[in-house]
């Protein structure tokens, strides 16, 4: 049985697209970039994915400032991370 008891973790993707989807079978909680990462098997800080580092992150066009895995995925949010080389 799966950790989840869905089949699949609660943060996941279905294509190439980009899109993130929450899809939980208990009462609704807030879920940030830091467990997506995690899920994916990439350093829950937010600090680099798959060994590249990123350099910026914006959420809805607004750079962050603060820590990159504090960000709470919210319904048709765009977020955008830039990894260098």
């Amino acid at each position: 049985m799966d950790q989840y008891g869905i089949g699949m973790a609660p943060l996941h993707t279905h294509d190439t697209s980009g899109t993130i989807h929450v899809e939980v079978n208990t009462s609704h909680r807030d879920f940030t970039l830091h467990e997506f990462l995690s899920i994916w098997g990439q350093p829950s800080d937010g600090i680099a994915i798959d060994g590249h580092p990123v350099t910026s992150l914006t959420v809805d066009g607004v750079q962050q400032t603060s820590p990159r895995a504090d960000v709470v995925f919210k319904d048709g949010q765009k977020i955008a991370m830039t990894l260098s080389a």
